[in-house]
């Protein structure tokens, strides 16, 4: 039998190595034996094929595979578990926490390398090898160890240039240093046992990455297969139960705390994580000397709710919408020593976003020394994370260095390290949203005295409608005409970003059925489906098509499955939305495409926010309209709006309504001419727009072009004065293009 012979050489190894591998015999010194592998039956056949595929002619040679290598296939097989379904079948799946996350993502090597040497390797300068096995390393979810075989493989290097640069024949006598040619140095085995001891530490939720990490850190250390010959008898390779091990991370036990008993089932699922009591030695010295990872990307709401409930008790950072990536930031500074530093990756957008403050104003305070931003590049193959390395540390400073990597060709240690840094001052940040890296137009305006109110001040951008089910309430003419719905309850429907364009009066191209009737201050009050059966037939029969779909929908505060008002909007809007003449801008777009929206018009602000006009004091709206267009208000809403593929960012009516609106002194003529030349260039860009939809041929389309072209620059150019950018500043906002 296969299998049988395979755990005679499992046992060998076993004595051989003592890695906790192969463990079947009790040992005061490690955990529980295994008794479930040497009690398992597989047949020879399965086995056959498995080892066949390990030998010649495999096109795989395993023995010439880097560690590194190995750890991208172990991260995709920590991913998936294997469930028996009622019919006894195997079934290979996603773990449930890898669902949540949008899959497994191996860090690329680069992104380790920058990190590990912009920790461990600051911390190393100018010490000697015993000041060195003092540093405290961990990874506090390393899933298959590539972190800390980044930070391993550093410490090796660094030993081995250290020992070759100071005295080597000592090293070699101590046999820290082996040298086979008295030319080339290598680790001894003892020697690199000791440094991951001393050195590197892990922490993970699940108990399959710690087995994995483990694995790997312990191939790195006999990855030199000539040096195992010198190993005649003994144990080669150490004990790492007392460096990786298994829990969370982020909850501790008191998680339990007022419990007299915690529920076993509860306890096994939590595994709650004491890091105190779990790494003794090392908080004995105030914590860990240097935290490292690239922890889940989770968001808050997407865990059960006890633990929600934890984290919004035990840490400052999370938000209703918070990602957990951020409570592991927060958690690295409070298991970091005073002299420590921490550098992870994680999602980039708490920088701009609402569920960000809290950490914003966390780590203004001087706790963040440096930001690698890598917008919406691809750094994790197919997953649209947005990520960014971030240096922490509790010395804390003024001054955060930061970088922006701008294209793919970045995407590597090398260019990193070349891309400028640019400082910036923390305690200016707090917890408003950080414009890094780019002008600041409010405070721009603010410092040369230049007068402006919030969009907020004037009017408001809205999200308008949203009927929960667009296939039941919106048609075209098509299906008015078909089925004669009555116009009455029919209203043009903006909700298609693609129905709007710059500087154009905006005709949806559909209607929507708006079941309401207009109360009081403009409340929509929800017509009776006996007065729509009766007043409007066909529209009522319409909407029963749909009945059932309609009542079976939800959102975050109401189910709609039962219930007189099926047919009602998730949410209908208001009047004061509807009735006044409007201003409408594509909520996701490279730069602002903000159009006209007539009177008597619906728009879903999801997709399309509607912007209304109410205290304009003497401003013309085709002055606002300008300026809403301009290089400079896109450049200040790529600036508070979080990154999406491509450069597109969404505008959503937060973001939208705190925009600075350069407002007009009309007692100043000079800035009366500048107002109303702007009003007679959007008059002209309206003109020219109606004019191009009308070309008859392709020449004077583009004649018409040329001009939409020119004078586009020429409101851009009035913008500039208008704002008082320098030439200099100008560059910086045309560089955002």
């Amino acid at each position: 039998c296969i299998y049988e012979d395979l755990l005679k050489f499992f046992a060998q190894a076993d004595e051989r190595y003592n890695s906790g591998l192969f463990h079947f015999k009790k040992d005061k010194n490690r955990e529980n034996p295994d008794t479930l592998s040497p009690a398992l039956e597989i047949h020879d056949k399965v086995l056959k094929d498995i080892l066949k595929d390990l030998y010649y002619p495999s096109p795989y040679a395993f023995t010439y595979i880097p560690t590194e290598i190995l750890g991208s296939v172990y991260e995709r097989f920590l991913g998936k578990v294997i469930r028996l379904t009622a019919s006894g079948n195997a079934k290979v799946e996603e773990k449930p926490e890898v669902r949540k996350a949008g899959g497994v993502y191996y860090t690329p090597s680069y992104i380790v390398e920058y990190i590990v040497k912009n920790t461990v390797g600051k911390l190393v300068e100018d010490k000697n090898p015993d000041e060195v096995s003092k540093i405290k390393i961990v990874d506090p979810a390393c899933g298959s160890g590539s972190f800390l075989l980044g930070a391993y493989q550093f410490l090796l290097d660094w030993h081995l240039d250290y020992y070759a640069s100071h005295s080597p024949e000592k090293w070699v006598k101590n046999k820290t240093l082996l040298t086979a040619d008295n030319k080339t140095y290598r680790l001894s085995i003892d020697e690199k046992k000791r440094i991951l001891l001393n050195n590197i530490h892990g922490v993970d939720l699940d108990p399959q990455a710690v087995e994995v990490t483990k694995l790997s850190l312990l191939l790195k250390v006999v990855e030199d297969p000539g040096q195992l010959k010198m190993f005649e008898e003994g144990h080669i390779l150490p004990n790492l139960n007392k460096n990786i091990k298994n829990g969370n991370a982020l909850i501790g036990t008191d998680y339990f705390s007022g419990q007299m008993f915690g529920d076993m089932e509860e306890m096994k699922r939590i595994k709650p994580f004491d890091w105190k009591s779990e790494f003794p030695e090392v908080f004995k010295r105030g914590g860990f000397d240097v935290v490292v990872g690239n922890p889940p990307y989770i968001r808050i709401q997407r865990i059960d709710h006890a633990d929600a409930d934890y984290l919004y008790k035990k840490y400052k950072s999370p938000t209703s919408k918070a990602d957990i990536s951020l409570v592991f930031l927060e958690n690295s500074l409070t298991i970091l020593n005073s002299r420590g530093i921490a550098g992870l990756i994680c999602t980039s957008q708490w920088l701009t976003t609402d569920y960000g403050k809290n950490l914003r104003a966390m780590l203004s305070d001087g706790k963040l020394s440096a930001i690698v931003d890598f917008g919406s590049l691809p750094v994790f193959e197919s997953a649209q994370t947005y990520p960014a390395i971030f240096i922490l540390s509790l010395n804390t400073t003024n001054r955060l260095e930061y970088k922006k990597i701008e294209t793919a060709d970045q995407l590597n240690l090398s260019a990193i390290e070349k891309v400028s840094t640019l400082p910036i001052e923390l305690d200016k940040l707090g917890s408003s949203p950080w414009k890094l890296g780019s002008l600041d137009i409010i405070n721009l305006l603010n410092e040369k005295t230049i007068s402006w109110k919030s969009l907020s001040e004037i009017g408001g951008a809205y999200i308008g409608a949203l009927t929960g089910m667009d296939d039941a309430f919106v048609v075209i003419n098509e299906d008015i005409q078909n089925e004669k719905l009555e116009q009455e309850l029919l209203l043009p429907y903006a909700y298609r970003a693609g129905d709007i364009e710059k500087f154009s009066v905006v005709v949806p191209r559909a209607k929507v059925i708006y079941p309401y009737k207009e109360g009081k201050n403009g409340s929509p009050e929800l017509i009776a489906e006996e007065k729509i059966k009766e007043l409007f037939p066909n529209i009522h029969k319409h909407l029963l098509k749909y009945k059932d779909a309609l009542r079976k929908r939800m959102d975050s505060r109401k189910h709609y499955a039962s219930g007189i008002d099926w047919y009602r909007y998730l949410r209908p809007g208001s009047y004061n939305y509807i009735n006044p003449p409007k201003l409408i801008i594509k909520g996701i777009d490279v730069n602002t495409t903000v159009g006209l929206l007539p009177q008597y018009s619906v728009f879903n602000g999801a997709n399309c926010p509607g912007i209304i006009l109410e205290n304009l004091a003497n401003h013309s709206e085709l002055y606002v309209l300008g300026l809403l267009n301009s290089i400079v208000v896109s450049y200040y809403l790529k600036s508070v709006c979080p990154p999406k593929l491509g450069g597109y960012r969404r505008f959503n009516a937060n973001n939208l309504n705190a925009i600075p609106i350069r407002t007009i002194n009309f007692n100043d003529l000079a800035e009366k001419s500048k107002h109303d030349k702007m009003v007679s260039l959007v008059e002209k860009m309206l003109a020219l727009h109606k004019s191009m939809a009308e070309a008859k041929t392709p020449q004077e389309g583009e004649l018409i072009k040329r001009q939409i072209t020119s004078t586009d620059k020429a409101i851009d150019s009035l913008v500039y004065e208008l704002y008082g950018l320098s030439e200099e500043e100008i560059g910086i906002v045309e560089g955002e293009k």
